[in-house]
């Protein structure tokens, strides 16, 4: 994973550790959130991880309530909680 700064000036292993991410899970959160809202396709290229492991990490993030799910049609698009939220909950 490259280091980029997160929205607080932190590094992303430091956002990880914060929120109890693995690597590919920040992967996918990060590229939720960059995206703003992402359809399947869209967030394995940007995490640059297999689609079939994503939809697993989605799963996990969806039930810590990290990422949201919205139905259009048939397809399902995919967005992501602010962290600025998630470590005010914390």
């Amino acid at each position: 994973m490259t280091k980029m700064m997160s929205f607080f000036g932190e590094s992303d292993r430091e956002l990880a550790e914060a929120l109890g991410l693995s690597e590919k899970e920040l992967a996918v959160y990060l590229s939720v959130l960059e995206l703003g809202e992402g359809h399947i396709q869209d967030i394995s290229r940007k995490s640059c991880l297999q689609r079939t492991s994503v939809y697993n990490f989605l799963e996990e993030l969806k039930g810590r309530q990290l990422i949201s799910e919205i139905k259009k049609g048939k397809r399902r698009l995919f967005s992501a909680t602010s962290p600025h939220l998630l470590l005010e909950q914390q």
